[in-house]
């Protein structure tokens, strides 16, 4: 049954138009990175961690301020330039295309990955199990554990983290600001954050250690740091 939905999956996104994958461009896929067998299975429903989960997103819904619907607004779109807020301005799609591009095809192979985990675990979101869960956001279907935005925030901080060292801690604390919304908006809890960093750190390393997505990376970062107008490193090798 597993490995008929895995298929089924990539299928699916091997036909979707423009799709990196309908080329063979992608970097990595779910025969690449098994978050089923790696990940611990979600909360038992009823049990302590599960009622603590829905304690912490209920305790979140109650204290966000209007600032914090804001911010889970506009985190809600996966962007690595969300991270302009940390490495500055220049860093944009519109002076760093090569950038935007490599990315949005490193999300497009991390979304696949993630999609594969969630479909297994489909884990109900606090909304569903909870009436009195109130989303900031559009309510999504499909199954919260592991979360996909957090799973992305941990991937580009990783990633970015290695192109602009100086500023590794500061966008490690924005990828920890970008997945925490996902709970102060009420649509994961934070064990399906968790479950987010702990998947970001095995796509990235899986990333790394692809020699196709490391000629990309190695481009991109030249761009990146050109722009920024910061010293050259080291090429990235990997490993």
């Amino acid at each position: 049954m597993r490995q008929r939905l895995r298929i089924a999956l990539v299928a699916a996104v091997l036909l979707l138009p423009g799709s990196a994958w309908a080329d063979g461009a992608h970097y990595i896929t779910p025969a690449d990175v098994d978050l089923i067998d790696i990940l611990p299975p979600p909360p038992v429903p009823g049990s302590s961690q599960d009622i603590a989960d829905m304690k912490a997103v209920m305790d979140a819904q109650k204290a966000r301020t209007a600032a914090d619907v804001e911010a889970a607004e506009k985190d809600f779109k996966k962007s690595i330039f969300r991270f302009r807020s940390v490495i500055g301005p220049d860093f944009s799609a519109e002076k760093m295309p090569f950038t935007d591009a490599f990315f949005r095809r490193v999300l497009e192979d991390d979304a696949v990955i993630v999609q594969d985990a969630k479909q297994y675990f489909m884990r109900p979101r606090p909304f569903i199990t909870n009436a009195a869960v109130d989303p900031v956001m559009l309510r999504p279907g499909g199954g919260g554990y592991p979360s996909g935005h957090s799973t992305f925030a941990y991937v580009a901080a990783v990633l970015v983290g290695k192109m602009v060292p100086e500023k590794r801690e500061a966008i490690f604390a924005r990828a920890d600001q970008f997945a925490m919304m996902r709970v102060v908006s009420g649509e994961h809890y934070p064990s399906d954050v968790e479950a987010g960093r702990i998947s970001a750190s095995i796509i990235a390393n899986a990333l790394l250690h692809s020699p196709k997505f490391m000629a990309d990376f190695n481009q991109s970062e030249a761009e990146v740091r050109k722009v920024l107008k910061l010293k050259d490193l080291p090429p990235t090798n990997g490993g």
